[in-house]
């Protein structure tokens, strides 16, 4: 191959890379992203029960109260990364 050739065959394939290296980082970040809106919503919603609870003068066994919150975490993150994987 000449000296062009090479040029365009390794402007082909730094381009084919640097595509592919760009596509797995923004997957990545997407689910980082549904991760954290997972993990928001169930605090939102963990501090409004918190809320509602002193209120009325109940107390919340922390460490059952902990696992829950993680199942239902992992549940939303779950249901939100579903959708993306019919799309495909």
């Amino acid at each position: 191959m000449t000296d062009l050739g090479n040029l365009l065959f390794s402007l082909i394939y730094y381009l084919t890379i640097n595509t592919y290296l760009l596509w797995k980082e923004i997957k990545v970040m997407k689910h980082f992203l549904k991760g954290t809106a997972a993990v928001a919503i169930v605090l939102i919603v963990s501090m409004a029960i918190h809320v509602f609870c002193n209120m009325k003068g109940i107390n919340l066994d922390m460490p059952m109260e902990a696992i829950v919150s993680a199942s239902f975490a992992v549940l939303i993150y779950h249901v939100l990364i579903k959708n993306e994987k019919n799309k495909e």
